[in-house]
């Protein structure tokens, strides 16, 4: 789940059938604004609010414009998308132990591993978009 920047009224989750909605707090009512056939795991919006990206089981990231309401497919991530954040750039992680950060058009920026590092046992992320 993920509540957009300035739309107050726009609270965007995901369903493991793979569909992403709009939750319309005004009006309490929901709609799919796109579906994919991968099992939904996390969500992450963009610090403007214009654009969602949704990470997705088969490994899949896809970014969501609200004002155009188009979608399409950014990256296949390398692991399931666990964890999904967006600051000055796209970051995601998941059980390989493996960090990796996107630009906005999803373009490979870097790339941490922690797969050799035995004092890593998990990781948390904040809204700032800061591993721990």
């Amino acid at each position: 789940m993920t509540w957009p920047k300035d739309r107050h009224n726009d609270l965007v989750f995901g369903l493991a059938e793979g569909k992403i909605k709009v939750g319309k707090l005004s009006n309490n009512k929901s709609a799919v604004i796109y579906s994919t056939d991968s099992y939904a795991v996390a969500l992450a919006s963009s610090r403007d609010g214009e654009a969602v990206i949704s990470g997705h089981l088969d490994g899949s990231i896809y970014m969501f414009h609200m004002e155009n309401q188009q979608y399409s497919k950014l990256i296949t991530h390398h692991s399931i998308p666990y964890a999904l954040g967006w600051g000055e750039h796209i970051i995601a992680g998941g059980n390989d132990y493996k960090i990796t950060f996107y630009d906005n058009t999803g373009n490979f920026v870097q790339r941490f591993d922690y797969t050799n590092d035995d004092k890593v046992k998990f990781f948390l992320f904040d809204n700032n978009c800061h591993g721990k």
